[in-house]
């Protein structure tokens, strides 16, 4: 896809008005500096135009990274058919992209269980080390428990 040419004919300019001033932003001219000063360059075009090209062109890069980004990570499940990359590489909104990555996104763990298998682990280290004495045993479970409480009595404030 070409991205100056699309951006040309979405805002309806010519396409080289848009590869200078997307030249001129790139090179590190603010937008006002190209409205002013850089008339020639841009074709008059005025603030809210070279705003318009900038947004579109910044939002079709970030396109063109996430297909790329999706590609390279369903490719690495083995996953990818042709019909697949087409359908990405023919996509023209990033959610779209989203929409044909979403049956290969990876879940994640909820934090809640991972809490959990740690708070089990801490237990069972606890239980098996056998230089600690019952009573200094109690204590460490009872401070375990006490901030855990406490968090969960934090969590529901939180929600009422």
């Amino acid at each position: 896809m070409d991205i100056v040419a699309s951006v040309a004919k979405e805002l309806n300019f010519k396409v080289p008005q848009v590869e200078n001033t997307i030249k001129l932003f790139d090179e590190g001219a603010t937008v006002p500096f190209i409205a002013r000063y850089r008339k020639e360059v841009t074709g008059n075009m005025d603030e809210e135009q070279i705003r318009d090209v900038i947004e579109k062109i910044t939002y079709y890069r970030n396109l063109e990274k996430r297909k790329e980004e999706v590609i390279r990570l369903i490719e690495e499940q083995g996953k990818l058919t042709e019909e697949l990359h087409k359908s990405i590489v023919n996509a023209m909104k990033l959610q779209e992209v989203e929409d044909l990555y979403l049956p290969y996104k990876k879940k994640k763990k909820q934090k809640r269980i991972l809490q959990k298998s740690k708070d089990w682990s801490l237990f069972q280290n606890l239980h098996w080390q056998k230089e600690l004495r019952w009573s200094s045993w109690k204590k460490k479970l009872r401070n375990m428990l006490r901030k855990k409480w406490r968090m969960l009595g934090l969590q529901l404030k939180e929600f009422t």
